[in-house]
C-alpha cells in the first residue's frame, strides 16, 4: 500500500512490518524495472528454465512469469528489492505509478530536499521515540553531522530555537521543525548574508528581482532578464517573500546550491564536441572489473554493476570469462572468493542498458580464461544476444585510422586477442608468455602468497554441483569464432613503442598496470603521446588494490590514454575527478583529448 507521511510517500510492500526497517522512502528509488532484470531473477530464470517449469502446479508457475515480477533500485548503493505481483495489469499499474512518484521526487526543489534529509536525520536521532530531540540527543545528532560546538554555545542555539518550550520528560525538546531551525542557526553562512548586504538597496538581507539581476550580471556572469529573476525567486524563495516578489537569505541560500549556480559550464551539459574524428582522439570513460560491486578479493558479482556503470555513462567494461557449470561461461575475478553470474546474463544487460545513456560505441574488454568450447558458446552468445549492436564487420584494407564515434554509433565492439589470418581453424597457437592476460601478472603476484597459504577452496554451483576454484592455466589457444568477432580492438601485448611504430597495425592496442603506464609517462612521454595518436591504451589498477581503490587518473590523460579504467564501485577522490572529466560533453562517455594531444 501507499502512505502519506510527513509530506512525503513511502512504499510498504506485502506483508512488512511498520518497525520502519521495512519502509522504501520514494526519494531514495532510482530506477523500476519490469521483468527478470536483477541477479536474483536472473537466479530464478536460469533455475525455472532448466528444471522447476516441468514440475512447479500449474497456478504457481503462472505466478512466477517474468511478465508479473519488476525490481525497485534503491539508493546511492543500488540495493534491488525484487517483486512479484499478481497478474501483469497489477504489475503494470504499480511500475506506472511508481515511476510517476519518482519522476515528481526528481522535481522538489533543493530546499524540500534538505528539509527531508533533516527530518529524516531527526526520526534517526529520536531515541526515545517520542517525535522530539531533548538536548543530548541534538549534540549526538551534531555529532553525526561533524559539526563541533561547545556545549555551552551550542545549548544557547538550542533554546533560541525552542521557542514552543515544549517538554518532554521534564526537558527542553525541539520538534522537527524547530531542529531545522537549529541546525540552520549553526550551518549560518555569513559570506553571503555580505553579498545580499553589498547588492541590496537597503543594506537588507532581502533582494528584488532588480537587485538579483545586478549580482548575477556581476558576480556569477550570467545576463538574465526580469522576468528570468523573478522566476528565479519564485522557485528558490521557501517563504511568503516570494508572494511580494523578495529573495530572502535562505532563498539565496538556496539559489546558490542550485544546478544553475553550478561551476560546472551549463553550456557542455549537451553534447557539444566534434564528434566525427578518430577513436583515438577521444578520452573513453573506463570500467575496471565492471561485475564487482565491492572487493577485489571477496564479494559479489552482479549484473548491476554494468547496469550502473552504463547509466553512469561508461563506454568500456571488462568482462572475465572463465568456464562454468553445465557448459555455460561464467564471469568472476579469478583465484579469489568473489561470486559467479553468468556470462549470458551480463550480455542480456548489456544488451537493454548500452545505450540508454549515451548512443556512442560501447567496448567490451575480454579477460578470456575459457577453454575453446566455451569461446565457441561466447562468440554465440555475442552474436545472438547483441544482436544488431554487435558490431562485426572486418577492417577495410584501405583504413589508416579508426572510425569515428559519430560513425560508430550504437554500435557494441569486443576487445580481445585475435588470430592472424594465415592460423588455422583450430585455434591460435602462442608461447604462454605472449598468451599471459592482461591483469594476470599483477594479481598472481599480489594473491600469490594468499592462495599458497589456504587450501583451495570449492563453491557451490547454481545446481548444488560443488566446482573447484579455477586454477592458473594459459591455455595458448583462441576459438576462430571468437577471434572473428575482434575488429578494431585486437589485444596485444607490449614490447617497445620502437616496435609498435614499426609492426603494429592502428586498430592493435595493449593494456598497461597503472604502474607500468606511470614510468611510461614520465620515461617516455612524447614517445606514449605520439603513440596515442594512432592507438589505443588502457589502463588498469595495480593488483595490489584489493580493496578496490582508484588511481589518480590524471597522469594517464596527459599523456593521451583513452581507456583509463576505474573501479566504478569506489567513490574515492579519483572517482570524483572521472566523474567530473565525463559530466562535460552531455555524459556521453567520449570527450575530445586537448590539441597538443592530437595534432603532431
Amino acid at each position: 500500500m501507499a502512505d502519506y507521511h510527513d509530506s512525503l510517500y513511502a512504499c510498504k510492500c506485502g506483508s512488512f512490518s511498520s518497525t520502519g526497517s521495512n519502509i522504501v522512502d520514494l526519494y531514495d528509488l532510482e530506477e523500476v524495472r519490469k521483468g527478470w532484470n536483477s541477479d536474483v531473477f536472473n537466479k530464478l530464470e536460469a533455475k525455472f528454465r532448466r528444471k522447476l517449469q516441468a514440475t512447479l502446479h500449474p497456478q504457481l508457475r503462472s505466478k512466477l512469469h517474468e511478465d508479473n515480477c519488476f525490481s525497485l533500485i534503491i539508493g546511492p548503493a543500488h540495493a534491488v528489492l525484487d517483486l512479484i505481483a499478481p497478474n501483469v495489469h497489477a504489475r503494470d499499474a504499480w511500475v506506472r505509478g511508481l515511476r510517476q512518484l519518482i519522476a515528481c521526487c526528481k522535481h522538489m526543489q533543493v530546499q524540500h530536499d534538505e528539509e527531508r534529509w533533516l527530518k529524516d536525520l531527526v526520526r534517526k536521532a529520536d531515541v526515545n521515540g517520542n517525535g522530539s530531540l531533548n538536548f543530548d540527543e541534538c549534540l549526538g545528532l551534531l555529532n553525526q553531522l561533524n559539526i563541533g560546538m561547545r556545549r555551552k554555545e551550542a545549548k544557547k542555539l538550542f533554546t533560541a530555537a525552542d521557542y514552543r518550550k515544549v517538554k518532554i520528560q521534564g526537558e527542553d525538546a525541539l520538534e522537527p521543525d524547530e531542529f531545522i531551525q537549529f541546525y540552520r542557526s549553526l550551518v549560518h553562512r555569513p559570506e553571503l548574508e555580505e553579498l545580499m548586504k553589498k547588492y541590496s538597496v537597503s543594506k537588507s538581507v532581502l533582494w528584488g528581482s532588480e537587485e538579483l539581476k545586478t549580482f548575477l550580471e556581476k558576480e556569477q556572469n550570467m545576463s538574465l532578464t526580469m522576468e528570468e529573476c523573478e522566476a528565479l525567486i519564485e522557485e528558490h524563495e521557501p517563504d511568503d517573500n516570494k508572494i511580494e516578489g523578495y529573495l530572502s537569505l535562505e532563498g539565496f541560500q538556496n539559489l546558490m546550491l542550485s544546478p544553475d549556480q553550478n561551476i560546472f559550464n551549463k553550456k557542455h551539459r549537451i553534447i557539444y564536441q566534434d564528434m566525427t574524428q578518430p577513436l583515438s582522439h577521444y578520452y573513453i570513460a573506463s570500467s575496471h572489473n565492471t561485475y564487482l560491486i565491492s572487493g577485489q578479493l571477496i564479494g559479489d558479482s552482479s549484473i548491476e554493476g554494468y547496469i550502473q556503470a552504463l547509466m553512469r555513462g561508461c563506454r568500456c567494461l571488462e568482462l572475465d570469462t572463465w568456464d562454468g557449470p553445465d557448459g555455460e561461461p561464467i564471469i568472476f575475478h579469478g583465484y579469489t572468493l568473489t561470486s559467479r553470474i553468468l556470462f549470458r546474463d551480463v550480455l542480456e544487460s548489456i544488451h537493454k542498458y548500452a545505450f540508454r545513456a549515451s548512443q556512442y560505441p560501447v567496448i567490451l574488454s575480454i579477460e578470456n580464461h575459457c577453454s575453446l568450447p566455451y569461446q565457441v558458446k561466447m562468440a554465440e552468445y555475442f552474436v545472438d544476444i547483441l544482436g544488431e549492436y554487435l558490431y562485426q564487420e572486418p577492417i577495410g584494407e584501405d583504413e589508416e585510422h579508426f572510425p569515428s564515434p559519430e560513425a560508430l554509433a550504437r554500435k557494441i565492439f569486443i576487445k580481445s586477442k585475435k588470430l592472424k589470418p594465415q592460423q588455422g581453424a583450430d585455434g591460435l597457437m602462442m608461447a604462454p608468455e605472449e598468451f599471459m592476460l592482461e591483469d594476470e601478472e599483477e594479481r598472481e603476484e599480489a594473491i600469490a602468497a594468499m592462495m599458497a597459504a589456504a587450501p583451495t577452496p570449492e563453491f557451490e554451483g547454481e545446481e548444488g554441483l560443488e566446482l573447484p576454484m579455477a586454477a592458473p592455466s594459459h591455455a595458448p589457444r583462441i576459438a576462430p569464432e571468437l577471434s572473428d568477432l575482434v575488429n578494431y580492438f585486437s589485444a596485444k601485448r607490449f614490447s617497445s613503442f620502437g616496435e609498435c611504430r614499426v609492426c603494429w597495425h592502428f586498430s592493435d592496442m595493449s593494456s598497461f598496470s597503472e604502474t607500468v603506464a606511470l614510468n611510461l609517462a614520465y620515461n617516455e612521454g612524447p614517445d606514449f603521446v605520439a603513440h596515442n595518436r594512432q592507438h589505443i591504451s588502457r589502463i588498469y589498477p595495480k593488483g595490489t588494490r584489493t580493496d578496490s581503490t582508484n588511481y589518480d587518473p590524471v597522469p594517464y590523460w596527459n599523456v593521451g590514454c583513452q581507456l583509463v579504467a576505474l573501479n566504478y564501485q569506489t567513490w574515492d577522490e579519483p572517482m570524483y575527478i572521472n566523474e567530473a572529466k565525463f559530466a562535460q560533453n552531455g555524459k556521453c562517455g567520449y570527450v575530445l583529448k586537448p590539441k597538443y594531444l592530437i595534432e603532431n
